[in-house]
């Protein structure tokens, strides 16, 4: 159970949560109480001071797609606001004491990297699995083209060029299975 906190102007937000990541919260808590075949996306809108969120259901994985189309047009960075979410200023990692700097990684590239593990792992097996995963994920399933070139570059990935893994809307239709 989320503890919750109440501001001056009686709003209510989590324990520990950024008012910037709130519709983060919101709508995961919207995924919890939907049907197990719905897709939920959110999107957020910067007015002046204050965040609107759009939290988006489809029961059609192509109403799913077409959404997540519109806002990675709108935030190419994470698809997920109008405003900066990922800003390069925050990106950096300074530990002083270690002597350590480097840079966070992207929400693109720590997706890619969970994918590529659940490729490998044999829990998504076909391209279709992928491509639904994507979609649940809040990423466009463009994104697995890297991952599927990695992947067969590294060896582990066997398909064959007839046979590799597809990341449009084919895969619906007539999907693939992976070859580890």
């Amino acid at each position: 159970m989320a503890l919750w906190r109440t501001t001056r102007a009686g709003n209510r937000f989590p324990e520990n949560v950024l008012y910037t990541d709130v519709h983060r919260v919101l709508a995961e808590k919207y995924r919890d109480w939907a049907p197990k075949d719905m897709f939920i996306g959110h999107f957020s809108i910067r007015k002046k001071s204050n965040i609107y969120g759009l939290i988006f259901g489809s029961h059609h994985w192509r109403g799913m797609q077409k959404f997540l189309e519109i806002v990675w047009k709108l935030d190419p960075a994470c698809g997920e606001a109008d405003y900066e979410i990922e800003s390069d200023a925050v990106q950096g990692e300074m530990y002083f004491e270690v002597g350590k700097t480097g840079f966070k990684k992207r929400k693109i590239e720590i997706f890619q990297k969970q994918l590529s593990h659940l490729i490998t792992n044999r829990t998504l097996a076909t391209d279709k699995t992928v491509f639904l995963h994507c979609l649940t994920s809040g990423f466009l399933p463009r994104v697995t083209k890297d991952v599927y070139i990695r992947l067969r570059d590294d060896g582990v990935l066997k398909n064959a060029k007839a046979t590799f893994p597809r990341y449009s809307a084919d895969v619906m239709k007539a999907p693939r299975r992976i070859e580890i």
